[in-house]
C-alpha cells in the first residue's frame, strides 16, 4: 500500500491481523495492538494489506440485505450507499446517492474498490457519520 491509499481510522492488516490506523508517516503505519494502548506500534507500508469488503463485515455494520442478498444497502439521513453484486468475487460495485441521487458509482475496475479503506475513504469524503468497525 503507500502512504495515499490510507486516511487515520482506517482498518487495515497487519501481519494478519485486522488494525485501526491510528498514525501516518511518510514510511510507516502507526497502529495500537489494544484499545485505549498507549503504546504505538509501526509497520511498513509494505506489510500493510488491505481487508476486502464482505457481507459479515457490512451486515455488523448496519447494512441490509436487499434484491435477495445481491446486494447490501445503508441508510442514514444523509443518503444511502448500496453495494451490489457482493456474491459474484471478485465483481463490486459500490454506489453511493445524496438525496436518491446518484453521486459516486465505482466498480470493480476501479482498484481497491473490494477493500475496506476505499469505502471507509468514501463514506468520510461525502460526509456520511457511520464509522466501519470490526
Amino acid at each position: 500500500m503507500k502512504p495515499t491509499d490510507l486516511q487515520i481510522g482506517n482498518w487495515v492488516l497487519i501481519d494478519n491481523t485486522p488494525r485501526q490506523v491510528v498514525q501516518l508517516t511518510k514510511s510507516k503505519v502507526g497502529y495500537h495492538t489494544e484499545p485505549r494502548e498507549c503504546r504505538m506500534h509501526y509497520a511498513r507500508y509494505k506489510d500493510v494489506e488491505p481487508i476486502q469488503i464482505t457481507k459479515e463485515i457490512l451486515k455488523g455494520n448496519g447494512f441490509d440485505e436487499m434484491w435477495d442478498g445481491e446486494a447490501l444497502i445503508y441508510r442514514e439521513e444523509l443518503g444511502s450507499i448500496r453495494i451490489t453484486k457482493m456474491a459474484i468475487s471478485p465483481y463490486c460495485r459500490i454506489e453511493l446517492f445524496i438525496n436518491h441521487n446518484a453521486l459516486v458509482i465505482l466498480e470493480n475496475k476501479v482498484e481497491g474498490v473490494r477493500c475496506l479503506h476505499t469505502l471507509q475513504k468514501m463514506m468520510r469524503m461525502f460526509g456520511f457519520i457511520k464509522q466501519i468497525e470490526l
